[in-house]
């Protein structure tokens, strides 16, 4: 029996000034890299804190609800970036 899985992350949505010198980072890069990338629209720039590997479709709701609870209860952070990875690497 197969079952039907999503390929899931935890991720945080980046700031507006974030965004746009990331897709300027983009831009960039794809005059260098070429064909053979597949590039996200840079609305959907965000960095991925975990991994979550497949998640069964039945469990989606849980896994969903549970880290709204823990961003509810979560303080503001601030992060710096100092490294940039692709998925895959290129």
């Amino acid at each position: 029996m197969t079952v039907e899985a999503i390929t899931g992350f935890v991720a945080v949505e980046l700031s507006g000034t974030i965004t746009s010198v990331l897709a300027e980072l983009v831009l960039n890069l794809k005059a260098r890299v070429g064909s053979g990338v597949r590039w996200i629209n840079s609305e959907n720039l965000h960095m991925t804190v975990n991994f979550l590997g497949y998640i069964p479709v039945s469990l989606i709701g849980n896994v969903t609800e549970t880290l709204a609870d823990c961003a509810a209860i979560s303080s503001p952070i601030a992060l710096q970036i100092d490294t940039i990875n692709t998925f895959p690497d290129i």
